[in-house]
């Protein structure tokens, strides 16, 4: 039977959710059989078309396999046709399959709504789903920059990072302290060198580290992009990342649209305590939009894993980057993610967010 999943995209952020029995009443009808899934995986891992045996060099012109292996014809030795690729190991190709289904058509279910309908662990569908995602969030190039505390309204739900009994928003508030705390723990023969120049500079920054006093004399009232930075700084992508972030809580920076950072103007509103609050009103309309549909969908997350639920809401909102096929050829283009890596994993204190176009701000 043949299947085609590059079709033209269907669903959008406009259209009333389907429920999961009648998404996994469509699913059956193009895969009625696990042949049907193994058939599909294998002609879509196999790009050119050749099974190459890696013992004895054999190939052979590719099909659709039923399975996870076949025997060489040269050697008789197993060829395990997805070792080493995003598909390493799995056995339940058919909730894999289905996963990936749903992503492609921009259906966005909880893993508590999908494991109703493939009868399986809550756990194994919540890894699917997070190694789905963690391929996608591997595309998210571009885009803004927003601390992740903009997103606290979400943070009802515990994780390992979360401290012992607290609630979950204790996470976030703990990366805060430790960004700020970070910022202000310069070594006494580091803090000589710069008290000179202290005099010439806003009071917000005696405090900062010399990476941070550097990226300020760089900056002026005309924006500079985040790439820009890294290269007349020198300085690295993640310590850039976290210098600007506490720069940003300092109030002595501010990003505008584009990943670009200015000074804080002089001339900037100034809020009840005195600091200066600059605001986008574009970017508050995307977190605002952002906000309700992970509320709606998975009614609260954890702080821990908020940069892949951005990725997921990007999935969704933004069809005509994400038409069929797309999310099976990032995961392809992954690699193989370990159960280890998931739990190893935190967001950063700043977070991508990539609007899905005019229908997610409407």
């Amino acid at each position: 039977m043949e299947k085609d999943m590059h079709t033209e995209p269907i669903g959008s952020i406009s259209e009333e959710p389907k429920s999961i029995e009648s998404m996994w009443a469509d699913f059956m009808l193009e895969f009625p059989s696990e042949e049907n899934c193994w058939e599909e995986l294998s002609s879509r891992c196999l790009k050119d078309g050749i099974l190459r045996c890696l013992n004895c060099g054999y190939t052979e012109k590719g099909g659709k396999y039923s399975r996870r292996f076949v025997r060489c014809r040269g050697c008789t030795t197993k060829i395990w046709i997805f070792a080493h690729t995003f598909f390493h190991r799995i056995r339940k190709v058919r909730a894999w399959l289905f996963a990936i289904w749903l992503r492609e058509r921009g259906y966005i279910v909880s893993a508590a709504d999908a494991k109703r309908a493939l009868k399986t662990a809550y756990s194994s569908v919540w890894k699917m789903f997070k190694k789905i995602d963690a391929a996608m969030q591997g595309q998210m190039d571009g885009g803004d920059l927003v601390a992740s505390s903009q997103f606290k309204q979400l943070y009802s739900r515990r994780s390992t990072e979360t401290p012992a009994r607290q609630h979950p928003l204790a996470e976030e508030e703990a990366l805060e302290s430790e960004e700020r705390q970070e910022g202000t723990n310069v070594d006494e023969d580091k803090q000589e060198s710069f008290t000179k120049q202290s005099n010439d500079l806003p009071l917000d920054l005696i405090s900062l580290q010399p990476k941070g006093r550097e990226i300020y004399e760089k900056l002026s009232s005309e924006p500079i992009g985040f790439d820009e930075l890294c290269v007349i700084t020198g300085i690295t992508t993640p310590e850039l990342l976290a210098t600007l972030t506490f720069m940003e809580l300092e109030q002595v920076i501010t990003r505008v649209p584009g990943n670009r950072f200015v000074r804080k103007s002089e001339t900037a509103e100034h809020s009840d305590n005195g600091k200066a609050k600059v605001t986008d009103p574009m970017q508050d309309r995307v977190v605002k939009e952002i906000v309700w549909f992970l509320k709606r969908v998975f009614r609260g997350i954890c702080r821990k894993y908020i940069q892949p639920y951005l990725a997921v809401y990007w999935c969704h909102a933004d069809r005509k980057r994400w038409t069929l096929g797309t999310v099976f050829d990032a995961c392809l283009n992954f690699g193989y993610v370990r159960s280890c890596d998931l739990s190893m994993y935190v967001s950063p204190a700043v977070v991508k967010v990539l609007p899905g176009g005019e229908a997610a701000v409407q």
